[in-house]
């Protein structure tokens, strides 16, 4: 609308004042007013959508420049364009910057996909448990802190195989908090659901009896957080249809922080000194660094409230449960309970 409100008054004034424009003016003049569009989505090197990055772009003959941002669907769209080549700039915090180049005809669109590629020059993220420097002073860490949900998705007999545990969801809903980098990796379920493991080595299943009295693990539950940077999303998204926030949703959340976040000086048990020490990462910065570093392996966080168990975290890490130890285990089944008489690692091995 712009473009007309200046051709208009150009128009008019030639015509007013007897003027005969010439046919390389008056070809300029539409020029500007023409139809053409540039339409494109921006995601990351998995495939995931990137939401908020920054879109420029300059036309190349006359150095002028645009700017938009993508929205949830990581989609953008500049249109009352000139017929000619324009220069394409995706910018998003924790990506290289990607330049494309991009030619529109009169009246016409072009669409393009731009993947961005991760920054590999910031290096692996500090995962200390704390008083962590970088993650503190980083916008995509603070958002993992603040995500709030974002999608819900209904499920039924949904079953989540990682490592030697299953998660069997067997109705209720999930809900995905915002996405942070392009990527969901945190997730509330509410409902009905089951978790079970079977260990494979005989050693482990007398380990097992002896602890629980059985050689495998069951436990059922109607709530769990899970925090992850493997396909779980898509997984889930494939299989179940979108569905309402679950009002309890926001109050598990806010439960799980809670645990997640209150440190203590005086741990009342072995298992809380562990897992309260730095051994054992903070949840969001271990998150941000796998973000950051995608050739990591994918991690799976299942923090399970059960009705027996009612801290309940399976874990299954590339890095290792306790990385300080020398070839640590990379999945553990443990409970915390310090004023309890069923707390302890119920399971560690590789």
């Amino acid at each position: 609308m712009r473009r007309k409100s200046r051709i208009l008054p150009a128009l008019c004034l030639a015509l007013t004042s007897g003027l005969v424009l010439m046919p390389s003016v008056a070809a300029n003049l539409l020029q500007q007013n023409t139809g053409a569009r540039i339409t494109g989505v921006v995601v990351d090197p998995n495939g995931a959508v990137v939401p908020g990055a920054k879109v420029t772009l300059r036309e190349e003959a006359t150095g002028t420049s645009r700017t938009a941002a993508t929205d949830n669907q990581g989609r953008f769209a500049l249109s009352g364009l000139a017929a000619g080549r324009y220069r394409l700039s995706i910018a998003r915090e924790g990506f290289r910057t990607a330049e494309e180049t991009v030619a529109v005809e009169t009246d016409k669109t072009a669409a393009v996909k731009i993947t961005l590629v991760i920054a590999e020059t910031r290096g692996e993220v500090s995962v200390a448990g704390k008083g962590s420097v970088l993650p503190n002073s980083d916008a995509n860490y603070k958002a993992l802190r603040e995500a709030r949900p974002h999608e819900t998705y209904a499920v039924t007999n949904l079953v989540l195989k990682r490592d030697i545990g299953v998660l069997t969801l067997r109705s209720g809903n999930v809900t995905f908090l915002s996405p942070v980098l392009g990527r969901a990796s945190l997730a509330v379920f509410v409902g009905e659901g089951e978790f079970t493991l079977e260990p494979v080595i005989s050693l482990e299943r007398a380990y097992m009896r002896f602890l629980t009295g059985k050689e495998s693990f069951s436990e059922t539950f109607n709530r769990m957080v899970i925090c992850f940077t493997d396909g779980t999303a898509e997984e889930i998204k494939k299989l179940g249809p979108a569905a309402e926030v679950h009002a309890r949703a926001v109050e598990v959340l806010r439960d799980f922080r809670r645990r997640m976040r209150n440190s203590t000086d005086t741990p009342r048990s072995m298992i809380e000194a562990i897992l309260a020490s730095g051994d054992v990462e903070n949840l969001d910065s271990e998150t941000l660094a796998a973000l950051y570093n995608p050739r990591r392996g994918g991690s799976f966080n299942a923090y399970i409230f059960g009705k027996k168990y009612q801290d309940l975290r399976f874990l299954v890490r590339p890095e290792g449960v306790f990385p300080s130890l020398p070839a640590p285990e990379e999945v553990a089944l443990i409970h915390l309970d310090p004023q309890g008489k069923e707390e302890g690692i119920l399971y560690l091995g590789h």
